[in-house]
């Protein structure tokens, strides 16, 4: 309802805000093992940090358009870092499928113990398809700057005859 008064802005500031202080731990758990993760992969670190805030800000307005909640938090971004993770493993013969066959699960595990009560269980499912959101940016991301890099390196004249 603040959006359609025009609070903009708001589309800026939730990776930033926090419901409780549980709520801002868990966040800097998540970011701080995605790091660790990603430095023990060799990611790119300006390569990684587009990928992660890009997808902070914009992951969660497709969920939030088609299902208007609150979204507060940077989990969004840490399940984009789970999303390059997830393609970086390639690097040392591991197959992404199996990275991701773990983590879909893993994204709908609120949901799925929230079964109890209808209101909760809406309120998981709207939290973890945001989560699902950023994994999937995350991995379409990677694939989209890997290709804009591969084409930005190639050497001029390959370039000018794909044109």
């Amino acid at each position: 309802t603040e959006i359609k008064a025009g609070q903009y802005w708001r589309f800026a500031t939730y990776p930033f805000t926090h419901l409780t202080a549980r709520h801002l731990i868990e966040n800097i758990i998540g970011a701080v093992l995605v790091g660790i993760i990603a430095t023990e992969l060799k990611t790119d670190f300006i390569y990684f940090a587009f990928i992660y805030l890009f997808s902070g800000f914009f992951a969660v307005l497709p969920i939030w358009f088609a299902i208007q909640f609150i979204a507060l938090g940077a989990s969004t971004a840490i399940f984009s870092g789970f999303g390059i993770i997830s393609q970086e493993v390639k690097k040392y013969n591991i197959k992404s499928i199996a990275i991701i066959a773990v983590f879909i699960p893993f994204i709908f595990a609120r949901t799925m113990m929230s079964y109890s009560s209808p209101d909760r269980f809406n309120l998981a499912l709207k939290h973890d398809l945001s989560h699902l959101s950023g994994f999937v940016f995350g991995i379409g991301l990677f694939f989209l700057i890997g290709w804009l890099r591969f084409l930005i390196t190639k050497p001029r004249r390959q370039l000018l005859r794909r044109v």
